[in-house]
Formats: C-alpha cells, sequence, structure tokens
C-alpha cells in the first residue's frame, strides 16, 4: 500500500512539473492575437487618412484633447477623444440609410428624439453611465454615432453630437 502511494504522489509531481513547465501566453497578449483573429481596428494618422482612404471627412472637435483616428474593418471611421474631462467616440460609415453603428446594445432608460436646425438625431443613455446620439445624413450618405463610456448626460450628448452634425 505504501508503495502504491508513493508511485501515486511520484506521478502527481512529475505531471505538476510538466504543467508548470509549458510556456503561457505573454501577459500583454490580446485576446485576438491569441486567437489568431486581426484586430479590426486600424490606427491612422489623422483625418487626412481618413479621408483619403475612405471618402469621409471627419475631424475632432477643437477642444478635444488626447485625440486618436482609426478605420475599423475598412469602412468605418473613428475618432476617440477627451472632452471636459469625459471620454467620447466618435464614428461615421458612409451607409445607404440609417445604421446604429455605435457598438452599444445596452438598454437604455432615457431615450429622446433630438432635432438641430433640421438634423434629427436620437440621443440614449443611463445617467452617468454610458450614452450615445445617433443619426443618419441623407446629404452625406452616412451614419453617424458620437458616445461616451461614461458620465453621460443629455446635454453632453446633445453638445458632442452637434460637433459631428454636419451643418453644425
Amino acid at each position: 500500500m505504501k508503495k502504491a502511494l508513493i508511485v501515486i504522489l511520484a506521478v502527481v509531481l512529475v505531471f505538476s512539473a510538466l504543467a508548470a513547465s509549458e510556456p503561457s501566453p505573454p501577459a500583454s497578449a490580446e485576446p485576438s492575437d491569441m486567437a489568431g483573429v486581426p484586430n479590426p481596428v486600424v490606427p491612422v494618422d489623422g483625418p487626412e487618412a481618413i479621408e483619403e482612404q475612405l471618402g469621409i471627412y471627419m475631424y475632432a472637435p477643437e477642444e478635444a484633447t488626447d485625440v486618436q483616428y482609426s478605420i475599423i474593418d475598412d469602412r468605418v471611421a473613428q475618432v476617440d477623444f477627451v472632452m471636459d474631462g469625459r471620454n467620447y467616440t466618435a464614428r461615421i460609415e458612409k451607409t445607404p440609410e440609417y445604421e446604429d453603428i455605435s457598438g452599444y446594445y445596452t438598454g437604455f432608460k432615457h431615450e429622446k428624439d433630438m432635432d438641430w436646425i433640421g438634423y434629427e438625431y436620437h440621443i440614449a443613455y443611463n445617467v452617468s453611465q454610458e450614452g450615445v446620439a445617433t443619426w443618419y445624413d441623407t446629404f452625406t450618405g452616412c451614419s453617424y454615432s458620437v458616445s461616451m463610456d461614461s458620465g453621460a448626460t443629455a446635454r453632453r450628448l446633445e453638445r458632442a453630437a452637434i460637433m459631428f452634425i454636419p451643418a453644425g
């Protein structure tokens, strides 16, 4: 009985040592890197690159800081920025009709249809949490979204949306 117990313990120690010596993925590896799936978000140098690659005119608001432009799936223009200490993401995509391109699939507690000099848009938010403004512009043929990951209010979403409405 003692010999069987010793053999079992020895086998357990050998397997433990083998498991510990097996390489693990680096801590900095992104999940998509580990799965071999390319990241659909590609950083670009600025708004000129977006205009050149997608034919979409997109600029961050003048008062924005920490501005980062990118292109998603070779079709969606995106700019991330900070304004008044809050994080925002704006997206524009050429679409034949309105599409929600915000990437938010949250149940919002507050929703409101808005209008600014003839441009109709929609805001949806959870107070002081996430929120999004979305609309479609028939002149540009684009769907738009401006979102916040926290701190959302109707006024903040309205202000951010107006900055991206083509007539703004």
